[in-house]
């Protein structure tokens, strides 16, 4: 896993990883790691014909204060091609370190611009090489109670809504998520701009349970 000389060693949209130093302490971007193997090309033959798939990386992203690795802010993958197309179909999906690496966008363009890579996609409608959009809205987290103790030590980040855009069919979806003390989702609303469905959980929590009998988010009734 190691970039180019370009930009200070930290590559471009034309290598298969790239990274910019955008992050503070205690959370760093890994500029190269030579020892680490990547996935840049997957190479299909059959019946006279190849086929290729290609990889790319972008911000590799860990916290030293014990949270670990997020994982790469953004990993492209392309669809199956050959070397007759004069486009590639790629998808991207993008996390947020401060989500602790949850997803915050999916979408897929059709395009020979790797420079794409780098820019959100923020208008799904008049982009005509956007396929399709996912967006992901979170929480800022809620400490939970764990087992024994009742005491809240772990963070749980949940989505709060979720839109997908399809531009092949023109339709938009959102999906409203509400959520009880412990996020467990007790309703979600999806409206598509022609119906609306609404669905409804009841779950039984027992955070002062020992061992077996502590519980959280046992469903009993949807």
């Amino acid at each position: 896993m190691k970039p180019s000389t370009n930009n200070n060693g930290y590559g471009n949209e034309n290598d298969f990883y790239s990274s910019i130093n955008d992050e503070v302490y205690p959370n760093a971007v890994v500029k190269e790691s030579p020892s680490s193997l990547l996935v840049s090309q997957i190479k299909i033959t059959g019946a006279g014909q190849i086929k290729k798939q290609d990889f790319k990386y972008y911000g590799l992203t860990l916290n030293a204060n014990g949270q670990g690795y997020f994982g790469f802010k953004k990993v492209a993958r392309s669809g199956f091609y050959s070397d007759q197309l004069s486009f590639k179909v790629w998808n991207i999906i993008e996390i947020q370190p401060k989500f602790m690496g949850k997803v915050s966008k999916e979408w897929t363009y059709k395009t020979n611009d790797h420079s794409l890579f780098y820019t959100s996609p923020t208008n799904a409608t008049t982009n005509t090489n956007l396929l399709s959009l996912t967006d992901y809205v979170y929480n800022n987290g809620v400490v939970l109670p764990t087992p024994t103790t009742g005491n809240g030590t772990i963070k749980k980040i949940v989505p709060t809504s979720i839109t997908k855009k399809d531009n092949l069919t023109g339709v938009t979806t959102k999906t409203d998520i509400k959520y009880d003390v412990y996020l467990n989702p007790t309703e979600t609303t999806t409206n598509n701009g022609v119906s609306t469905k609404i669905s409804n959980f009841l779950y039984f929590n027992n955070p002062i349970g020992v061992d077996k009998n502590y519980i959280l988010g046992r469903l009993v009734q949807k």
